[in-house]
């Protein structure tokens, strides 16, 4: 029975039942993790874990199925990262005949179903959305109910065979399409509709025995999601007119900070060409004009701490644009996702910002950062440089764990290169010592803290950036003549802080 499986599966993965499925948690081609799904006649518990820079995300999902295999009941909890103990539920359902009953946290509701909808299981991972596509397949259906609210539907992207340590298996790509997106999350299942591998991310979740077929699998994504973008571009560019003139708004003047009431400016092609009082501005024949009668005009904003994902051409980049940026610097993506998606902004393939990348260098580690950009030695690090110049970045972001040694070396091959230096401090290093071997500018704040505070990044766990803060801000005195001896380095060197702040 799956009642007595369970208590083996914590501690004891390579011991694997009869009906029981193995998965790797692939970080950049490095095990970052596993999940082991042991199922039944209706019962699947998942058990799900990964570290991420000694952090990482630990929960257990349960399902119970109906005689015909659909899901009537589920839950997820997280798991303790260091006790291995499981939380309460975080979200859960139960189905019934008229009626579902669901708990978010410590919230219940209960709501009657529209048609013969399915539930969707919050914070279950990958598991969660290729049992959504196998209930697709099941009813043989494209479109769905979501319970408690939506619809969701079905898109096979593509069906390929990729070769795995057990022989050559038949997989297909499938994207879940919800009402309230355009972006779908995408999940690669095997013939029979059981779990082969999670979508392009970071961390990967990829079947044991299977990881050969990860790069196939990223191709076939990749181009599905570029695909995606440029359809979306055609549908939503604007129409192609000799001019925009925005007329009668409020001009920000960002040099003198004043506004400049009733003006209008004038755009050709990607230039500004005239910006001045509405009554003396002479707007071109044809132009598309926007009234901005009681509105603001100002210059669009710089997103100055961006990581570029897969999904980013078709979510991150319009949702930029919406929110008035217009210009975007990355400071840690995947190479070749980050690379195409500039590009084809700067062709008009894709909607989103200018798009200014930061080159990411980290060291290797049981803690290094999500990335295969490791370097161990000068010529590795120079190496690196001399890539991330070729392919047109703008700066170098150092990590975690770069030896100290290599800093003066990348800074002095990033300096000769005309480009930025900044990162993260070191470990082993002090803000101040970055500074002088070569930084341009620190990320985070959290690293003016824990220059005075060291053990606050790393004890008892890696802690997030935010996390940093809210530790040690009780004892920092910002005006003590230590803090103010280390912003003074800042100003000597002309080093800035991409503060990265959250309010």
């Amino acid at each position: 029975m799956l009642s007595s499986l369970l208590l083996a599966t914590v501690g004891a993965f390579s011991a694997l039942a009869a009906d029981s499925t193995r998965y790797d948690v692939i970080n950049h081609g490095r095990t970052a993790g596993e999940m082991l799904v042991v199922r039944d006649a209706d019962s699947l518990f998942a058990h799900y874990r990964h570290v991420d820079r000694n952090r990482g995300t630990r929960f257990e999902v349960r399902y119970r199925f109906a005689a015909d295999g659909a899901p009537v009941s589920g839950n997820v909890r997280s798991v303790g990262l260091n006790d291995g103990v499981p939380a309460a539920e975080s979200n859960s359902f139960v189905l019934g005949q008229d009626s579902i009953r669901w708990r978010v946290g410590g919230s219940v509701n209960r709501a009657m179903p529209t048609g013969a909808g399915v539930y969707r299981l919050a914070g279950a991972g990958p598991i969660e959305q290729a049992l959504l596509a196998r209930e697709f397949l099941r009813r043989g259906v494209t479109t769905m109910p979501l319970l408690p609210t939506g619809t969701v539907r079905l898109e096979i992207a593509a069906d390929t065979t990729v070769t795995t340590r057990t022989g050559r298996q038949r997989v297909r790509l499938a994207l879940l399409h919800r009402a309230t997106g355009y972006t779908p999350d995408a999940v690669w299942i095997d013939a029979q509709g059981d779990l082969f591998a999670s979508q392009v991310g970071w961390f990967i979740t990829v079947r044991d025995g299977a990881q050969g077929a990860l790069p196939t699998l990223r191709a076939i994504e990749l181009a599905y999601r570029a695909k995606q973008a440029r359809a979306l571009t055609v549908m939503l560019r604007p129409p192609n007119v000799p001019a925009v003139a925005i007329t009668g708004g409020s001009v920000f003047d960002a040099e003198r900070g004043v506004l400049l009431a009733d003006h209008t400016v004038v755009i050709e092609g990607t230039r500004i060409v005239a910006v001045g009082p509405s009554a003396s501005v002479r707007i071109p024949a044809g132009a598309q004009r926007v009234d901005a009668t009681g509105k603001t005009v100002m210059p669009g904003m710089w997103e100055m701490h961006a990581h570029l994902q897969a999904t980013s051409s078709t979510m991150g980049g319009i949702m930029q644009l919406a929110r008035g940026i217009t210009t975007s610097r990355d400071l840690a993506a995947d190479t070749d996702v980050a690379v195409e998606y500039r590009d084809a902004v700067a062709r008009d393939e894709f909607l989103g910002p200018r798009t200014l990348l930061g080159g990411f260098i980290e060291g290797p580690g049981a803690w290094a950062g999500p990335s295969d950009a490791l370097v161990r030695t000068e010529s590795e690090a120079r190496e690196m440089v001399a890539m991330y110049h070729k392919l047109g970045y703008k700066q170098i972001k150092l990590y975690n764990l770069v030896h100290p040694d290599l800093v003066p070396v990348i800074a002095a091959e990033a300096k000769a290169r005309n480009m930025r230096l900044s990162g993260h401090v070191p470990r082993g290093l002090t803000t101040d010592a970055a500074v002088r071997l070569g930084f341009d500018e620190i990320n985070h704040s959290a690293f003016l803290y824990s220059t005075f505070y060291p053990e606050s990044l790393y004890l008892p766990a890696m802690r997030p950036y935010s996390g940093v803060a809210q530790a040690v801000a009780p004892r920092i005195d910002v005006n003590s003549a230590q803090m103010t001896a280390m912003l003074n380095t800042f100003k000597t060197h002309r080093t800035v802080i991409d503060g990265t702040f959250s309010l």
